[in-house]
């Protein structure tokens, strides 16, 4: 069987590890067109020993590989597990990981080659200590995930998904068995090269408490599943619960706990894990409070105490969301019973925002209050000169809206550069080389030109050379039946001069639904962005803003809830459009269950 991915998702791509497969891939291209005296010369130089005197050759030695066998394996391992840990434990920290591994492996290989023979000097070369450090990360950090596996990539190329631990763990266990049998007779492999990376991996993992992310990880799939399988909102509640033990302080687990209990009318609950989440996100992450406090309000149909109304307006209003800032700080104001200092703050920040949004009566009520209530407030001269001021100037309004192709990083960095060029073509590249097909092209063909070759008396030289040709070809072949070449061309050719009036249309389009919004007209706004998202269907903000008028201007749901569930579609579950939408979608259905039970 041969092992090709993970079921684990990769959230935003493994910049590191494709860079590290890229430099080997590269590296090794070099080795095979090299001729056979200077190969020799480089491994005398480059490759790693007990004796070496090369003070970089613990690092350069990661990079070289004896043939065609031993690159595609480490790369295709590396594809495998770097991915997903990267994505977990970040690129920095990937980068850091790798070569420590690398290095703690050839250190380890060293002790037990100066154990079993110190006379050998005999080199190692590979990264497959580096990558086996990776693989005991991934088995710490991702313990509960599966492996893909492919029975046979010609004749059964069906995929089939194995626990990862118990594979990991005989993994390393039959290189412990074979490190020991190398003692006495040496081997071909670096097996102690492998143990000191894995046993590298183990450490970080143990330091880092990355079981504890893994755990954290296993839970959150646990409950998704148990939600989408129907397993009820107990279950779910158990799971949750179980999470808590494990992350007491994890302020998502609270607020999906609070959304849990709110739908089953069970307010007290819903009111503790509510207060709890936003307390925690007002420290972490303050706008996903301030939102919190909104929802806290829709879902329970009460207001919280004035400090966490007051702090979400102040969030929002700051962060240019001044019509949610308003919504933030009405639930109080209508019920204002005290005289606090708290109170009289948050008075003259509705005030602002009142007139701000040109909400003239209540702009006008409010400050009759105010006085009332406040006289002689430090607050007074503020709220005069705010008064005199125009609506839409007193707060900061949201940037001028981008064009199509800028707004896109919403979802993922800009296509367009030098640098996201070369990711996207290594990306391409180690896709293609973590094929099965490609795997099985190349083999075949090595192994016929290798055959023939010898059997014609070809020099070692020759044999060397005309692997990177085997290699070319293998790609190629791949390539041809995996992509679709006339869509590459389509994208890489020169745009039309229609297709560039047409980009600029769509953007003068995009600008007059934005002035429509803000000029309250939200019915030809809305109709606006209708029309852009017709040109472009992948323009998240344009969505996002269409989805948020049928929801709070316009009052239709129907159409609303097809532009959140398009979002969804769209985005990646950590985008703070994405979570919005679930929410809105999940209040929804709950809503409806709550109607079909009157």
């Amino acid at each position: 069987m041969i092992p090709v991915g993970t079921n684990l998702e990769l959230k935003k791509l493994p910049t590191a590890t494709l860079a590290i497969i890229g430099v080997n891939i590269l590296v090794f291209a070099v080795e095979a067109m090299l001729p056979s005296r200077s190969l020799e010369w480089v491994f005398q130089h480059f490759a790693f020993s007990a004796y070496t005197k090369n003070p970089f050759s613990p690092i350069t030695a990661m990079f070289l590989h004896g043939d065609i066998f031993h690159i595609v394996g480490n790369m295709l391992f590396l594809w495998i597990f770097g991915g997903p840990v990267e994505n977990r434990v970040g690129t920095k920290a990937f980068i850091v990981y790798y070569f420590g591994a690398g290095l703690w492996s050839k250190a380890l290989w060293v002790i037990m080659t100066l154990v079993a023979d110190p006379l050998s000097t005999a080199p190692v070369i590979g990264a497959s200590g580096a990558i086996s450090g990776m693989i005991a990360l991934y088995l710490y950090r991702c313990f509960h995930s599966k492996l893909k596996m492919v029975l046979d990539p010609l004749f059964f190329p069906f995929k089939i998904n194995i626990p990862a631990a118990p594979i990991i763990i005989f993994w390393f266990y039959l290189d412990v068995r074979h490190g020991i049998a190398s003692l006495s007779q040496p081997a071909g492999v670096a097996y102690w090269g492998h143990v000191g990376g894995f046993l590298f991996g183990l450490a970080v993992g143990r330091v880092k408490k990355y079981g504890h992310e893994g755990r954290l990880e296993h839970l959150r799939d646990a409950i998704l599943k148990k939600l989408e399988g129907g397993g009820g909102w107990q279950a779910a509640e158990k799971e949750l619960l179980k999470l808590l033990r494990i992350a007491p302080r994890d302020a998502e687990v609270h607020h999906e706990l609070a959304r849990l209990y709110a739908d089953k009318d069970q307010s007290s609950k819903a009111e503790e894990r509510y207060q709890f989440a936003i307390q925690q996100y007002f420290l972490a992450n303050p706008l996903h409070g301030a939102f919190a406090v909104l929802e806290h309000f829709d879902a329970l149909k009460r207001p919280m105490a004035v400090h966490y109304h007051l702090k979400a307006a102040e969030v929002l209003a700051s962060n240019s969301f001044a019509e949610d800032a308003y919504r933030a700080l009405l639930p109080v104001i209508k019920v204002m019973n005290d005289r606090s200092a708290l109170m009289e703050r948050a008075m003259a920040l509705f005030i602002k925002l009142s007139r701000h949004l040109d909400k003239k009566e209540e702009a006008g009520e409010s400050t009759r209050m105010f006085q009332e209530n406040f006289p002689g407030s430090k607050y007074g001269e503020e709220i005069r000169k705010a008064l005199a001021m125009k609506p839409g100037e007193l707060f900061p309004k949201k940037a001028s809206p981008p064009t199509a192709h800028v707004k896109k990083e919403l979802l993922d960095e800009d296509d367009e550069g030098p640098q996201n060029t070369v990711l996207r073509t290594l990306g391409f590249s180690a896709g293609i080389i973590s094929d099965p097909l490609f795997l099985l092209v190349w083999i075949l063909t090595t192994c016929i030109y290798e055959f023939g070759l010898i059997m014609t008396g070809a020099s070692e030289e020759r044999i060397w050379q005309m692997q990177i040709y085997v290699f070319l070809f293998a790609f190629a072949v791949t390539a041809v039946f995996r992509t679709n070449w006339l869509g590459l061309f389509s994208h890489a050719s020169r745009r039309s001069e229609e297709t560039a009036r047409e980009e600029v249309d769509v953007s003068m389009t995009y600008n007059r639904a934005v002035l429509a919004e803000w000029g309250e007209d939200y019915p030809k706004a809305a109709e606006l962005y209708e029309k852009v998202l017709a040109k472009e269907p992948d323009n998240v903000q344009a969505r996002f803003n269409l989805a948020r008028i049928y929801h709070h201007r316009l009052t239709d749901m129907n159409n609303a809830l097809r532009q959140y569930r398009k979002l969804i579609e769209l985005l990646p579950p950590e985008h703070p459009f994405h979570r919005d939408a679930q929410d809105v979608i999940q209040n929804s259905i709950s809503a409806k269950k709550a109607t079909q039970k009157n």
